[in-house]
């Protein structure tokens, strides 16, 4: 059976395994090194802040834009990886992760360039 734990935080998958594995015994420690894989993911969904219309009704609900991808560390999966829908698997991770930061703060950049030049 195959079998996969997906991380989120900003510890790394690889730092995560091994605060877990300090807590198995030997036997423990073999099975999640041959059957559990620490997945790191990377979130980029934004999150508006809440009107008292968007709280009516449920003051804890969370309203996020659509954007539906999850990306993935194709290296962090033991055996077949699942057919989630949204979740894209990436490898090397680390490229998607820094891509994905050089175009986000790339348009901070410019829109602070444009910002500075306005007459």
């Amino acid at each position: 059976m195959t079998k996969f734990t997906l991380w989120i935080d900003m510890i790394s998958s690889y730092k995560r395994k091994g605060l877990v594995k300090d807590e198995l015994g030997d036997g423990e420690k073999r099975y999640v090194d041959e059957l559990v894989g620490f997945v790191e993911a990377s979130i980029g969904r934004m999150v508006p802040v809440m009107t008292p219309e968007m709280q009516e009704g449920n003051i804890l609900r969370i309203c996020t834009e659509e954007y539906g991808e999850l990306p993935v560390d194709r290296d962090g999966f033991k055996g077949e990886i699942p057919d989630i829908k949204g979740m894209i698997a990436f490898s090397p991770f680390e490229y998607y992760i820094q891509r994905k930061l050089f175009i986000h703060n790339m348009g901070h950049v410019n829109k602070h360039t444009f910002y500075l030049r306005r007459p």
